[in-house]
């Protein structure tokens, strides 16, 4: 029996007209016409289909109506919608041969389709099926869907904050924020901080980069606005940083820059090998007059371009230091607690 003679079905029993059951149920009479000439059908997990066993039953007991069981009712409405309706069946052997056939790669399809490839290859494999989506323009279901999907989005937490140039101000604004607050924090560095770097160091970098103007003025303010942060936070807790310190002929193959990602200055301003070794030697400098501050030197390649900072059990930054900076605040619990626990060697390779 199909969905519309099920319904007809029951409204001959309890003997009403679709007006009643529009009434009874709280679904409108034009949406009860249509079911009733097969027209549209609710879907099984709708809660349309609970309205309407609920009206048929409130009708059957106002007109005294027995054997009418309201779970009864709804399960074989509910089966009815089954009945007549074909599965799509997935054939991944023909998709195969037609994506061999043309030359497709699977990824490419992911990007273009905002899928994920994992996801499309267990389709193609025929480990999942296609899902099956059901279109409505009825407000009341839409509201419902919208409904559901805002409480979803409520319990959901956020994956990260992305801060780039013209976000620059509330990256500052987090940052001021979160240097009063206690708690470990721990850093894996490409070079020395500024924080932990001498005036008379940085000076001289600037000077034989030939830096000046208004990019000076911006890499002080930079470097005065860190090694305040820094201090206030080892007032109240501790931070480790991890610096890797590569010999010389590597360093020449790839020469490091000054650590300038919170400044969004658009231009690398190199360090030679001496300064670098001088940046490294000044943090273990540093942690010798500060108790809450650690740094550790290992031999390990680490990362060129990209700095890591986490603050235990809260968030992790992962920043790019060349130009153009970026800043990727990280919130979600798996993906932080996974950089919170990274170790080296990790390299970034030539960015």
């Amino acid at each position: 029996m199909s969905f519309k003679e099920c319904l007809n079905e029951y409204i001959k029993q309890i003997q009403c007209t679709g007006k009643e059951l529009a009434v009874s149920s709280g679904i409108s009479e034009t949406v009860i016409s249509r079911y009733r000439k097969g027209e549209r059908m609710p879907s099984a997990d709708s809660e349309y289909l609970k309205k309407l066993s609920d009206g048929i039953i409130k009708i059957a007991e106002t007109k005294m109506i027995q054997d009418f069981n309201a779970e009864q009712v709804f399960e074989k409405l509910r089966k009815s919608l089954m009945t007549g309706q074909k599965e799509l069946h997935f054939d991944n052997q023909k998709v195969n041969l037609l994506l061999t056939e043309l030359d497709i790669n699977i990824s490419k399809i992911a990007a273009f389709m905002h899928y994920d490839p994992s996801y499309l290859s267990k389709i193609r494999n025929g480990k999942r099926s296609l899902a099956h989506y059901y279109l409505t323009s009825r407000k009341e279901e839409v509201a419902v869907s919208k409904k559901n999907m805002e409480f979803l989005l409520k319990k959901a937490s956020s994956l990260m904050d992305i801060y780039r140039k013209e976000r620059k101000n509330k990256l500052n604004v987090f940052l001021d924020e979160d240097m009063h607050k206690e708690g470990h924090r721990r850093r894996v560095l490409a070079v020395p901080s500024l924080g932990t770097m001498s005036e008379q160091l940085l000076e001289k970098i600037l000077k034989r980069n030939a830096i000046c103007g208004n990019e000076r003025k911006i890499v002080l303010e930079c470097y005065t606005k860190q090694k305040e942060s820094l201090e206030m936070i080892l007032s109240h807790s501790t931070v480790e940083d991890e610096i890797s310190e590569i010999i010389s002929e590597e360093y020449e193959k790839y020469p490091l820059v000054l650590s300038l990602a919170e400044c969004f200055l658009e231009k690398d301003i190199q360090l030679s090998y001496d300064e670098y070794l001088s940046g490294i030697r000044e943090a273990e400098a540093y942690a010798e007059n500060h108790k809450n501050y650690t740094v550790h030197v290992t031999q390990m390649k680490g990362f060129r371009n990209i700095q890591i900072t986490c603050f235990e059990g809260k968030w992790c930054m992962v920043s790019k230091n060349r130009a153009p900076a970026i800043h990727f605040v990280i919130h979600h619990p798996k993906l932080r607690y996974a950089l919170e626990n990274m170790t080296l060697p990790i390299q970034d390779g030539k960015m």
